[in-house]
């Protein structure tokens, strides 16, 4: 198949709101190849600004990580940011295909890159509340800034993926 290709300037991926409202928990997986463009937001699953779980890479130096950042009305906001060590393969340099897969439930919030547990955390998250309707991919709450990246074979499972099949889907040939 080809990638799906976002320009960095205002083009991303909107999900059918009448399945997302559906949702209870998800996992998201895709490869991703980002060219350091425009904005840094991988995804977004939102109701407005008071209620939303965004995913974002940190920045354009290859030694930047990914942050992970809920909102919610009644709590302070939950944000996860790991930095990958020099030299790691969980940096994020331009032009590099990574296999990464986003797991949230009602009781933990995952972040898998190439396959291995990258940032994981415990949470308290009840679906039905919080009302969560959008989902987007390359952006965050307002379409600009949009993420410059390739995304390939992205899926959006209804159900929390266990670990080891999030490996095996890493375990793909890596994109052309």
């Amino acid at each position: 198949g080809q990638a799906l290709v976002l320009n960095g300037q205002d083009q991303y991926m909107r999900l059918a709101t009448a399945r997302v409202k559906k949702l209870t928990s998800f996992t998201f997986a895709s490869w991703v190849r980002w060219n350091g463009e425009g904005g840094n937001t991988l995804l977004t699953f939102y109701r407005n600004e008071n209620y939303c779980l965004t995913v974002s890479m940190r920045g354009k130096n290859e030694t930047d990580g990914l942050s992970v950042k809920l909102v919610l009305p009644d709590r302070d906001p939950l944000v996860l940011t790991k930095t990958a060590p020099e030299g790691s393969t969980f940096a994020f340099p331009t032009n590099e295909w990574h296999h990464i897969a986003v797991s949230v439930s009602a009781a933990e919030l995952t972040v898998y890159v190439d396959g291995v547990a990258y940032l994981s955390q415990p949470i308290e998250l009840d679906f039905k509340a919080v009302a969560l309707d959008k989902f987007r991919i390359g952006t965050g709450l307002t379409p600009k800034p949009a993420l410059g990246a390739a995304f390939q074979d992205a899926r959006l499972y209804t159900t929390v993926l266990p670990a080891d099949q999030i490996a095996l889907l890493a375990q793909d040939k890596e994109p052309g």
